[in-house]
């Protein structure tokens, strides 16, 4: 369902003069906006940094070469624990 959203967006978009594309993504929340503070969070090992913006959105996620030691569960596991981890600092941020 979102793809077709995000597939009828763009081809909508191509036909907006001028390049609009990126901003017509900004405002349909595809993209995060540039300078829009963010916070991140590594996992305990730090295979795994997680980067939220201050909507509570996954905007960044990256892992380092230890990451190969880990099953697929355990991946999944901490990619979860750690984009929890960093979406608590940013509702911690709200108040």
């Amino acid at each position: 369902m979102w793809k077709r959203i995000d597939s009828n967006m763009d081809s909508n978009a191509e036909s907006v003069p001028g390049g609009h594309r990126r901003e017509l993504r900004r405002i349909a929340g595809t993209e995060p906006v540039r300078n829009e503070p963010t916070v991140s969070a590594a996992s305990a090992d730090r295979c795994i940094l997680a980067t939220i913006d201050m909507r509570g959105r996954l905007v960044g996620l990256r892992f380092s070469p230890g990451i190969e030691q880990l099953t697929y569960d355990e991946i999944a596991e901490q990619v979860l624990a750690t984009v929890r981890q960093a979406a608590e600092q940013v509702s911690r941020l709200d108040r």
